[in-house]
């Protein structure tokens, strides 16, 4: 049984397992056709980043930010009652930032 608070043992069930059994109850009523495997593909598009700027005195301007969603991810977000949080406040962070190396990427 899923319950809060508790610790997965090797006898009880993933978190993954209760997050999927929690959306699985929360689609019954509001879509009962879909499954949550659907609603997670559905809506995997959608995403965080940071779009980091350098200022002019050495800092940094952070703007984390989620993608808008489609048409489609809107639609069933709002069958669903979900809402994406606001965009994030920017932040100014001074020093080096930790950046990929784009050209290490294969």
């Amino acid at each position: 049984m899923c319950s809060r608070g508790s610790r997965p043992t090797s006898s009880s069930p993933s978190w993954a397992t209760c997050l999927l059994a929690a959306l699985r109850k929360h689609l019954e009523p509001l879509a009962p056709g879909l499954t949550p495997k659907a609603v997670l593909e559905q809506l995997s598009s959608i995403q965080m980043l940071e779009v980091c700027l350098p200022t002019s005195d050495g800092r940094w301007l952070i703007l984390p930010r989620h993608t808008e969603p489609e048409p489609e991810q809107k639609m069933l977000l709002e069958k669903l009652n979900l809402t994406l949080p606001p965009q994030p406040p920017p932040r100014i962070r001074s020093g080096k930032l930790l950046m990929p190396n784009p050209a290490a990427d294969p």
